[in-house]
């Protein structure tokens, strides 16, 4: 999949994401992201467009082919009335998806 350019509020909230198009399940997933030549771990919401923050990336991947695995659900979608909410729980869903990295 190509990386796309998004909205830039993931950046704005201090979680910088990778964009892309994607079908499946709408949701919050723990992926395995191949970018790079390299294998990172990452949260990634899929709605309308899959939104991946990867831990431990600072490149600049737009335009770069990547290799998403989905390993599991964290939770369903949830529509948040404010940002500071919205920040509150990527916070949250970053934590759960790393602790469970930690356990693999």
């Amino acid at each position: 999949m190509k990386v796309i350019k998004g909205k830039g509020l993931g950046r704005k909230l201090g979680f910088p994401t990778i964009n892309f198009k994607m079908n499946g399940e709408k949701g919050v997933f723990l992926v395995k992201v191949n970018l790079d030549e390299k294998e990172y771990f990452g949260a990634m919401h899929r709605d309308k467009i899959a939104e991946i923050f990867i831990f431990n990336y600072k490149g600049n991947a737009y335009g770069k082919e990547v290799k998403v695995e989905v390993l599991e659900k964290i939770r369903d979608s949830w529509k948040f009335d404010t940002l500071e909410g919205l920040k509150r729980q990527i916070g949250l869903d970053v934590e759960m998806a790393r602790e469970r990295v930690d356990l693999m």
